[in-house]
């Protein structure tokens, strides 16, 4: 099995004129120019970007419409937050999760950060738990177009690399 590294992962997204790698932080640019009540919510805005281009891409290609967000974090009333945790939802996990099987893995889980946030250990667990069992997990920071590049790497199972799966604490 061979493994692609951050430096052949950033080569391949550079190699891709449809893919920004220019240094600047594009979730900064969709905070500055989102209304004033959401520019404390980036990880949000980097969030809605991704599926607002998976969303365009879905018309073309249905296999797209199976990526989903998990309703996980943010603030929210108690009561609400009662209600989502008696329906089974769990702390830590990843905000996209894509049922896909391709290059090897059973499906593709994303995590989402943004600025000096990192993973929670319940996201660290369940990113490892995934990856143990098949997964493509990763942690994606700041950026939407590496999201989608990372995104659009796996959909196409072009080249046959791959990718090494996120670890952590190991």
């Amino acid at each position: 099995m061979t493994r692609m590294t951050d430096v052949q992962l950033k080569q391949l997204m550079m190699s891709n004129p449809d893919i920004r790698m220019d240094g600047a932080a594009p979730v900064q640019r969709l905070v500055s120019a989102a209304h004033p009540a959401q520019r404390g919510e980036p990880e949000h805005l980097m969030q809605a970007a991704i599926i607002a281009k998976v969303d365009e891409l879905a018309e073309h290609d249905p296999r797209w419409r199976y990526l989903f967000a998990v309703p996980n974090g943010g603030h929210r009333h108690p009561a609400v937050a009662a209600k989502l945790k008696a329906e089974g939802v769990r702390r830590g996990c990843p905000d996209l999760i894509w049922p896909l099987k391709a290059h090897g893995y059973v499906g593709l889980v994303l995590e989402l950060k943004c600025a000096k946030n990192s993973t929670t250990p319940e996201q660290d667990d369940w990113l490892n738990w995934l990856s143990s069992q098949g997964w493509y997990a990763r942690v994606v920071r700041d950026d939407a177009d590496k999201a989608m590049a990372l995104l659009q790497w796996y959909l196409s199972g072009a080249p046959a690399v791959e990718l090494e799966r996120k670890v952590v604490g190991g």
